[in-house]
């Protein structure tokens, strides 16, 4: 599959669009393509990648660009699911960033929606 031959191409241009911080549209849609890339690739595969991932959808996350923040949730869901146990060492970077988004319902509420 796709995944397992070009990982070493197409994951490497997505966590380059995820930091093209000129461009808040480009980093949405590359955090997007990181949720339909990680359906069906092996954990192993995508665990090599996550350091660097997870470290751009944490500042994501953070983004003043709405689009850019709503998008950073699915994907982070997506690499914890495909990743399985290579994730846990992040969790502790994750979650609480996941909790303040819940506590700020009112200015967020899509992105606490996303969160649940």
């Amino acid at each position: 599959d796709i995944q397992e031959q070009e990982h070493g191409r197409i994951l490497p241009a997505l966590m380059g669009a995820m930091k093209d911080s000129a461009n808040p549209r480009v980093q949405a849609h590359a955090s997007a393509a990181v949720v339909n890339f990680t359906d069906n690739c092996d954990k192993d595969i995508i665990a090599q990648y996550l350091d660097t991932l997870i470290s751009s959808l944490i500042g994501q996350l953070q983004h003043n660009h709405r689009a850019v923040r709503e998008s950073a949730l699915p994907a982070l869901s997506s690499l914890a699911d495909c990743a399985q146990q290579h994730f846990v060492k992040y969790y502790s970077q994750v979650m609480p960033l996941l909790f303040e988004i819940m506590a700020h319902a009112k200015e967020r509420s899509m992105l606490r929606a996303k969160c649940m």
